[in-house]
């Protein structure tokens, strides 16, 4: 009850102040669509809306209806969208400031993204050997584990243990095989991103220069 009544108190309050003055009045609908001048504001018809003119009928001030339940929702919808677009706008500049800073010329970003590249490329090799020597040990446990079936009808423990130990070895080799690939061509990715940038704010004429693939291998 005390919220309506707050409510009712601003519009005497209001209604005080239009009185003291004797040049302002209420310019509102009613709930018939009737356009009334009053000098008192009825509390039904100040939700929708309504206009203090002076005694010449010019307005001083317009009050804008309440918001319906809907209304409420898309406003805040479109306020999130608008604080979104401001914070993805703020991230980009300071993106861009940290790019130019960085940088100086576009084969400055091309010689780090190339020596980034072929130091990916050298783990990415050196997991791939990797593999392949699991792959031979695990190969010759598969053999020794045959023979030792077809001599005594069974296999060790042992060798059950191993083979399993070294299969288990293999798939998390071929895991990071497969996140160093990715990384490799996230990169390429992210740094042509930053060359297409970089010449959309300097205006600088990019040279070609392919990304190494391997190292001391340019990419054709």
């Amino acid at each position: 009850m005390r919220a309506p009544f707050l409510f009712i108190l601003s519009l005497s309050l209001l209604s005080l102040h239009v009185h003291a003055g004797e040049e302002r009045y209420f310019r509102y609908k009613t709930a018939n669509g009737v356009t009334v001048i009053n000098d008192v504001l009825p509390a039904e018809s100040a939700a929708k809306g309504y206009s203090i003119i002076n005694k010449d009928g010019v307005v001083i001030e317009n009050v804008a209806p309440e918001l319906t339940a809907q209304q409420v929702v898309a406003k805040e919808k479109r306020e999130k969208i608008r604080l979104d677009e401001a914070k993805k706008a703020r991230q980009q500049a300071d993106s861009d400031r940290l790019l130019l800073s960085t940088f100086a010329t576009i084969e400055d970003i091309q010689l780090t993204r190339d020596r980034i590249i072929v130091q990916l490329n050298n783990t990415l090799e050196s997991l791939q050997q990797n593999r392949i020597d699991q792959q031979k040990q695990l190969d010759k446990l598969h053999k020794d584990a045959a023979n030792m079936e077809r001599s005594l009808g069974t296999v060790s423990d042992t060798i059950k243990k191993n083979i399993s130990g070294y299969e288990e070895k293999i798939a998390e080799l071929e895991n990071l095989i497969l996140k160093a690939s990715k990384r490799v061509e996230t990169t390429k990715l992210e740094y042509q991103q930053q060359i297409e940038r970089f010449v959309f704010l300097t205006g600088e004429n990019p040279e070609p220069k392919s990304a190494t693939t391997s190292a001391g291998e340019p990419s054709s």
